[in-house]
């Protein structure tokens, strides 16, 4: 089965790299900690032609996650000074259980600002819904991953205010249409990246496959913009092929990667760039992806939003 191409078929492909996430060296003993380790990574990673860098910080004394300020500063100065990247960090998440609340007591998008007032903020981390994230193997108890619709607006205001490019994670297709719209309508001035989600052991979405390929080749090309196959937990490198040939960009990296995974990032990369080589696409720089993402002036009108123009609360006619 051959996977759908898109009607305009990118002729480069970025490659993102996720260095560690949160699972902690416990479920993934290579992934970097400390800050130093952090930034070594993602300039090395940068050498092999990753154009895009995530990351999670992290208070190593604690053994905790951070947002504190001057920690994701010293990192994000640290790779830039050696690599033209877009780096950026990730965003709390509220989790509702059973009986619980998923209101945060601190301010979820603080580090954002922080960042964006130092000129720090190059993307910012999105994920337009909600959904359960079921473990397979039982590694939590099943949540809720809750995004209210007032956290998707302000985060996109944000962007907007600080010219950085919304990082959509897409783990059910849904997320990608409220996403698209919601940036629209808010006139973000650079298009949102739309990472689309996989999982070999967690519940959401589409289970990894061609199948699942051509539908969200169908589903973005419907939306008119890019798409990157990335996920949680999962081997990308029997779809690098299928991937690239329907237009998809990559994201790769020990916070995506099937947990005990023992290539590093920057071979993740490496392998990853040979992959993009071998399709026929060029790898795409930093500089290609920021131009890319820059919408015109005048934002052109959104397939999504044909019927904006009935007034809220009003019924369409019959």
């Amino acid at each position: 089965m051959n996977a759908a191409r898109p009607a305009a078929m990118p002729t480069d492909a970025w490659l993102e790299v996720a260095l560690n996430g949160s699972w902690g060296r416990s479920r993934q003993p290579l992934v970097p900690v400390s800050p130093e380790e952090i930034i070594a990574e993602g300039i090395a990673c940068a050498r092999e032609g990753a154009a895009i860098v995530h990351y999670h910080g992290f208070d190593v004394a604690a053994g905790a996650p951070s947002d504190a300020l001057d920690l994701h500063r010293r990192i994000i100065e640290g790779i830039r000074e050696q690599a033209d990247v877009l780096v950026y960090p990730t965003t709390t998440s509220r989790k509702l259980r059973p009986g619980g609340s998923a209101e945060l007591a601190e301010d979820r998008f603080a580090l954002a600002r922080g960042l964006a007032a130092h000129g720090l903020l190059d993307c910012m981390v999105i994920d337009p819904g909600s959904h359960l994230m079921f473990d397979t193997r039982m590694r939590w108890l099943p949540y809720v991953y809750v995004n209210f619709d007032e956290d998707i607006g302000e985060a996109l205001a944000l962007c907007r205010q600080a010219g950085a490019v919304p990082s959509f994670a897409v783990y059910e297709p849904g997320y990608a249409r409220v996403g698209e719209y919601r940036a629209h309508e808010v006139q973000a001035p650079l298009r949102p990246i739309h990472r689309a989600m996989f999982s070999d052991t967690l519940l959401y979405g589409l289970a990894p496959g061609e199948p699942a390929i051509a539908a969200y080749a169908a589903l973005f090309e419907g939306l008119g913009t890019r798409w990157m196959m990335a996920g949680l937990d999962y081997d990308i490198r029997p779809w690098l092929k299928p991937a690239l040939a329907a237009g998809a960009d990559l994201r790769v990296g020990l916070e995506d990667a099937p947990h005990g995974c023992e290539r590093g990032n920057a071979a993740q990369v490496k392998e990853a760039a040979s992959a993009i080589a071998a399709s026929g696409r060029t790898l795409g720089s930093a500089r290609d992806v920021r131009s890319a993402l820059r919408r015109p002036a005048t934002l052109a009108h959104h397939p999504i939003s044909a019927s904006a123009s009935t007034p809220t609360g009003a019924l369409p006619a019959e």
